[in-house]
């Protein structure tokens, strides 16, 4: 008979935390946990792991005690089970959740398309990899809803195969894709021309758009910005490298648009694939996103947002009055202080960066680009937001806006009434997104004589003098301060100077 085991259920909370752990396991204590916080198992402090394993211990051993205080209710339910059988194929336990397989082999019998080795294999990578770093929950709604609707699993693991394939497209990554679409174009095709539009059908419609995009050029570029942390993260970057006709695209608006929004959704995760995919699209051209913020994401911003937010003087040096600007400039020094804290220590604050990172964006793209005085600030917080932690390979959003920002840094029309200091951390950011190699573009070089002569103007001597003006503004120091020293040399010592590291 095999040993027992003890599976973790769907939390009925979306916000709490999957875990799955083998109670002979060294991670056993892991079951106590409350939330993120306290799941040590990926914690590269030890000094931090030791504290938290400890508090652990402590609690288990008042619980075996009979004296057990938890910290907050209760947000799992767990079961015992003896056999792999006793996962139910495709159905929800009476409370309405389903039970999280652990192995591959566990996979089979939940769904038509688990049937074949490979969507098996792909679809267990997504739900333990790939979805705890992308989707808020660690996706577990969408686990949930691809177990219970064939078209969704095969549109979701098909998406997957299209990622896959902007890396290498290797003989398993093609047969993934043609097997799920094989099953997923005869559906659709039905279901359009009966204007059958569910959210499942629209979800699909944009995976089997999307098109892999690529960037030849983007070994040239020094990346400056310091994001090796991204590969940390994995699927920060999943979605990336996928693009779409804009034609395809503007059809799939205009029936989502009369179908009633991103607020019509109602399968768990679609509003964040939609609202993520949609800034991925508008990204490369600066454009105003195509869909405004679903109801649930203004409600976040009232509350986290506000009550996150660093005090007004963290921001005087941009001189900015009251209004939506200087919102989201100290929105932008709030995820800021996540992507140091991250660099500096990965821990649970991934699901807060992602979620922040892609609310920001859509409030910053969403502002008029023809106000004067604000457009230099705009287009700087662009940059650090691309720069730092966009999820995409490509750098093509990052140059962009910087490119952008080169134009407005030598137009007295966006310079009047602005300090040096402040042109000098804009052309800093600038020159981190556009620098090469070669150092020879014009948008480097033009940035280079601003920097040139604005150190002048300045009186700046060394870089800690010109990095203690930088911090006055929006600097995340473990993401820029390598580059900007970078910039400084370049700037003082000569085009030749090596990156720093």
């Amino acid at each position: 008979m095999s040993s027992l085991r003890l599976i973790l259920m769907v939390p009925s909370d979306p916000n709490s935390p999957v875990r799955e752990y083998d109670r002979s396991s060294p991670y056993k204590n892991l079951v106590l946990a409350n939330d993120d916080t306290e799941d040590w198992s990926a914690c590269d402090d030890a000094k931090l792991r030791r504290r938290v394993q400890n508090r652990l211990n402590q609690r288990a051993k008042r619980k075996r005690k009979g004296s057990d205080k938890p910290d907050q209710p209760a947000r799992t339910k767990a079961i015992i089970c003896q056999s792999p059988t006793s996962i139910a194929p495709a159905t929800s336990t009476n409370d309405g959740v389903i039970e999280i397989p652990r192995s591959v082999d566990h996979l089979r019998g939940l769904s038509p398309s688990l049937e074949s080795p490979i969507c098996r294999k792909m679809f267990y990578t997504a739900y333990t990899t790939i979805w705890p770093s992308l989707l808020p929950g660690g996706g577990k709604g969408l686990l949930q809803s691809c177990l219970q609707d064939p078209l969704l699993m095969d549109a979701t693991l098909s998406r997957l195969a299209k990622v896959l394939m902007a890396r290498t497209q290797n003989q398993e990554n093609i047969e993934l894709l043609c097997e799920t679409q094989s099953r997923i174009i005869p559906r659709i095709r039905e279901d359009v021309a009966k204007k059958r539009f569910s959210d499942t059908v629209l979800t699909t419609m944009m995976t089997i758009s999307a098109e892999t995009g690529y960037e030849s050029t983007a070994h040239e570029n020094l990346k400056l910005f310091r994001t090796g942390f991204v590969v940390k993260l994995g699927a920060l970057e999943v979605h990336g490298c996928l693009t779409y006709d804009t034609k395809q695209y503007d059809l799939y608006k205009r029936i989502l648009v009369d179908r009633g929004g991103i607020d019509s959704f109602v399968v768990p995760n679609n509003r964040e694939y939609i609202l993520m995919m949609d800034l991925l699209h508008v990204s490369r051209t600066l454009s105003r996103p195509n869909f405004e913020l679903p109801r649930l994401y203004h409600d976040v911003i009232r509350t986290k947002f506000t009550e996150a937010r660093p005090p007004d003087l963290e921001v005087d040096a941009f001189g900015v009055a009251a209004g939506k600007l200087k919102e989201m400039l100290l929105d932008t020094k709030l995820l800021c202080s996540l992507f140091n804290r991250f660099v500096g220590r990965p821990d649970a604050t991934l699901g807060a960066i992602v979620s922040y990172r892609n609310l920001l964006l859509h409030r910053l793209l969403s502002l008029p680009s023809d106000v004067p005085a604000d457009e230099i600030s705009r287009l700087a917080m662009l940059v650090v937001a691309f720069g730092s932690t966009y999820p995409m390979p490509m750098l093509e959003p990052s140059r962009i806006a910087a490119h952008a920002l080169a134009a407005r840094v030598v137009d007295p029309a966006y310079t009047t009434g602005k300090d040096d200091a402040f042109l000098f951390w804009a052309c800093v950011l600038g020159m981190m997104a556009v620098a090469t190699r070669g150092g020879v573009t014009p948008a480097e070089l033009a940035y280079r004589h601003m920097l040139t002569s604005l150190i002048a103007r300045l009186e700046l001597t060394t870089w800690e003098e010109a990095r203690t003006l930088l911090r006055r503004y929006i600097w995340p120091k473990n993401i820029c301060d390598g580059g900007g020293l970078t910039i400084w040399l370049r700037c003082t010592e000569g085009i030749s100077s090596p990156p720093i590291t």
